[in-house]
């Protein structure tokens, strides 16, 4: 693209031999047979992007620690999302996805997405892969847990901006309209992470929604968020 580009605009040959289009820099002629590719890679403010972002406070509420024991027949045990059967403390949260963008975030039918979507067996339906990650991070920054949010339906669970509009997303075609938000509660398997061995103390939590980019947004820089939480002493946690 650099070898095609430089500075504020193009040149055209070919039919448009005669024309040259002058900006502040020295440009390099391109063939005008590709100048509508050209376009449709420049930035456009006219294409209307999705923008995700997370539901700061609701996460800061819903911060729970408990210990629960855990079969190895059981899901949360065969999809990784905890280390090992047994007895496991959890740092349990809600994770609010916001949609604050000029646009809908149109995902569909998880079975037509092999590129996006997976079947769990255990579960008996469809994941999503990459919705989310967690880390447990000390306050120098080094990690001592990680985790990822199950994701397996993104949908419309309620308007949350002003400007939302009608509602149409559910699990069976799945999406995020503009100005609604898609709540996973702490309650759900593998919407925790797994801080067993984690001595208690004052920790930053880093969440990161899409990590991977799988779905275009307007913007990225919102994707993550960082929690001070404090992790409690064994002694003062709970079993559920």
């Amino acid at each position: 693209m650099r070898g095609l580009l430089h500075g504020w605009g193009w040149g055209c040959e070919g039919k448009l031999s005669a024309m040259k289009l002058i900006g502040a820099h020295k440009f390099k002629l391109v063939s005008s047979s590709i100048l509508p590719l050209l376009i449709a890679l420049l930035p456009s403010t006219a294409k209307a992007l999705p923008d995700l972002t997370i539901n700061i406070s609701r996460a800061l509420m819903t911060i729970d620690y408990n210990f629960r024991s855990f079969s190895p027949d059981e899901c949360a045990v065969q999809e990784g999302c905890i280390f090992s059967a047994g007895v496991r403390k959890l740092l349990r949260i809600d994770v609010g996805i916001i949609n604050v963008g000029a646009s809908d975030l149109a995902i569909g039918d998880p079975s037509a997405r092999p590129d996006i979507f997976y079947w769990s067996p255990c579960h008996a339906h469809y994941h999503l892969k990459g919705l989310a990650n967690y880390r447990l991070l000390t306050l120098d920054g080094r990690q001592v847990a990680r985790a990822y949010k199950q994701g397996f339906c993104v949908r419309d669970d309620h308007p949350k901006m002003s400007y939302a509009v009608e509602g149409k997303f559910t699990c069976n075609f799945q999406g995020l309209s503009r100005g609604w938000q898609d709540v996973y509660d702490q309650s759900l398997d593998c919407q925790w992470v797994d801080i067993s061995g984690v001595p208690g103390g004052t920790y930053n939590l880093e969440i990161v929604i899409n990590p991977n980019r799988l779905f275009a947004e307007s913007n990225y820089k919102n994707n993550k968020v960082v929690l001070r939480v404090y992790v409690p002493r064994n002694t003062n946690i709970s079993y559920y």
